[in-house]
């Protein structure tokens, strides 16, 4: 729990760790989505260097026998491509998101529960994106 107490109301109980900052948890968070993203145009990259003839060393245009007629690879890197355009649209930093709440008594919020929900996205795009390589 980062900022809030926990109640147990069946021991009349109340723990709080006073961690009144999210941050030590959200930034690091925030450099992870960021990272795989980064992982994930190293592999879009090296796709294009199959798919692309000026730099695939003499293998056929995507990968296809008859280039223009099949599409052969090229389908795959436009979903690999769009899938990394969303990635990094959310690996844009939400820490540094925050904005006054409730009446300002909440100054400075981390965003943390943000960051998670974007990093779930960016790792599901990740698995999309590293599995059409390995096709």
């Amino acid at each position: 729990v980062g900022d809030n107490p926990i109640f147990f109301a069946d021991e009349n109980l109340q723990l709080s760790g006073a961690n009144f900052q999210g941050t030590p948890v959200s930034l690091p968070m925030d450099i992870i989505g960021a990272a795989v993203t980064m992982v994930c145009v190293l592999s879009e990259r090296r796709m294009n260097r199959l798919n692309n003839p000026a730099l695939s060393v003499g293998l056929p245009p995507f990968l296809t026998h008859n280039p223009g007629m099949f599409s052969g690879l090229m389908l795959s890197q436009y979903t690999a491509d769009m899938q990394i355009v969303e990635q990094r649209i959310l690996s844009a930093p939400a820490c540094v998101q925050s904005i006054p709440a409730a009446a300002d008594q909440e100054d400075f919020v981390s965003m943390g529960m943000n960051t998670a929900i974007k990093n779930w996205q960016i790792m599901d795009n990740a698995y999309g994106i590293l599995g059409i390589e390995y096709m």
